[in-house]
C-alpha cells in the first residue's frame, strides 16, 4: 500500500482481484435471491404480506 500524508492513497493488487472486486457475479447474486424469494414462498410470504409490512414501516 502507498500512503500519502500517512493515509491510504493507493494499492497493487492482481487483475484477478481486481476483476473479483469490481465485476459482480450476476449469476451468483440471482441464484441467492431465488433461494431468499422460495424460502420466504414456503414460509408464507407473499407480495400481498409483503406489500402490507412495507406499508407498515412507512406509515
Amino acid at each position: 500500500m502507498m500512503t500519502e500524508n500517512g493515509r491510504g492513497a493507493a494499492a497493487i493488487l492482481s487483475y484477478q482481484e481486481y476483476q473479483r472486486m469490481y465485476n459482480p457475479d450476476v449469476e451468483a447474486f440471482q441464484k441467492l435471491c431465488d433461494e431468499i424469494g422460495a424460502e420466504a414462498e414456503a414460509n408464507g410470504l407473499t407480495e400481498e404480506k409483503l406489500a402490507e409490512i412495507l406499508a407498515e414501516e412507512d406509515g
